[in-house]
């Protein structure tokens, strides 16, 4: 799996705005992490959409997270941004084999090991595990 740079700026906004715990505006988020403003702000409408934050608007508005950072796993950053959370095009729910070899595929077999260990690792990693990361 290859994140798209929207799901990089997407994490990096998160936890800028988990660190600050605050209304941060847009352009602070543009500044602050080097991302163009209208990146961030489509980016926020993506995570709005995702219930991850919250924008209020106004002359004192802003972006903020809408939970805790450590009720939010960074699965749901990411999914909120992606297309696919698989690994490879025959994890897919509709199963697509070019070899027609689904059922007893040792190659997939094994993708579905790394997918497991993947999603479980995302699932359980919150914002606040990766702000309290050194």
């Amino acid at each position: 799996m290859h994140l798209n740079i929207s799901t990089d700026y997407a994490i990096r906004m998160v936890l800028y705005l988990a660190e600050k715990r605050r209304l941060v505006q847009s352009r602070g988020l543009s500044e602050q992490l080097h991302i163009p403003q209208s990146y961030v702000l489509k980016v926020a409408g993506i995570l709005k959409k995702a219930q991850i934050l919250e924008a209020v608007t106004g002359i004192d508005g802003g972006m903020r997270l809408v939970k805790h950072p450590r009720d939010i796993p960074i699965y749901d950053v990411i999914r909120a941004m992606e297309t696919t959370m698989q690994i490879n095009r025959c994890l897919e729910k509709d199963c697509y084999c070019s070899c027609n070899a689904v059922s007893f595929c040792q190659v997939r077999h094994f993708y579905e090991k790394i997918q497991l260990y993947l999603d479980d690792l995302l699932l359980s990693t919150s914002v606040q595990d990766l702000l309290e990361m050194e």
